[in-house]
């Protein structure tokens, strides 16, 4: 332990079982035991070797006997932790208070933000999605096309093309017959009437 200045600590319950029936042999012995015993027979013998501690003693003896003075003084550092307590408390808790409004607000954040990102992604993947059904929908259109123009008119089956390549029966049935009458048909037209498809 770092202090600025210099302590010698010592245990008074050691110094006590070490000065038990001996005789006190300085000064700083007979300190140690005006500060550790509160046995009869050692403070005699404290006073008796040592008599400048029986004023000490007689100052301590008439607090005692004053118990209004003893509780007075306990009442009024009492009362001082108590006035100390109201003015930090309110400081304390503002303290708090502000700390956990600082942390909602940085909890709403991040949720916002986690929402925005939530959001950009749900939307992307929608628009991936969308893109996927649009090629999907195109190449099976185009494919359907290419297999309806090679069908021979003898085996047309509007029912069996539409079964196969899993287009309305009527749709199947229009577009074949668009582009029969006419080989130079809007692509675009067709491929409209084929995305009708139920």
């Amino acid at each position: 332990m770092e202090l600025l200045q210099k302590y010698i600590f010592i245990p008074l319950d050691i110094f006590q079982k070490n000065m038990h029936n001996k005789h006190i042999a300085n000064e700083l012995d007979a300190w140690l035991m005006f500060f550790s015993t509160d046995d009869i027979q050692d403070i005699i013998r404290l006073i008796t070797d040592y008599p400048d501690f029986k004023p000490l003693y007689n100052t301590i003896y008439n607090i005692c006997r004053n118990m209004e003075d003893v509780m007075g003084i306990f009442s009024e550092e009492l009362r001082i932790l108590d006035r100390n307590s109201l003015l930090f408390l309110p400081e304390y808790m503002q303290g708090e208070i502000d700390q956990l409004t600082d942390d909602l607000e940085q909890a709403t954040k991040e949720k916002e933000q986690l929402a925005k990102e939530i959001y950009q992604i749900t939307l992307e993947k929608e628009q991936a999605i969308k893109k996927t059904e649009e090629q999907t929908r195109y190449q099976i259109s185009t494919v359907a096309l290419n297999i309806l123009r090679d069908v021979d008119p003898e085996d047309f089956s509007a029912e069996k093309y539409a079964k196969m390549l899993l287009f309305d029966p009527s749709i199947i049935k229009q577009v074949y017959e668009k582009l029969h009458s006419d080989p130079a048909s809007d692509e675009d037209e067709l491929f409209a009437l084929l995305n009708q498809r139920k």
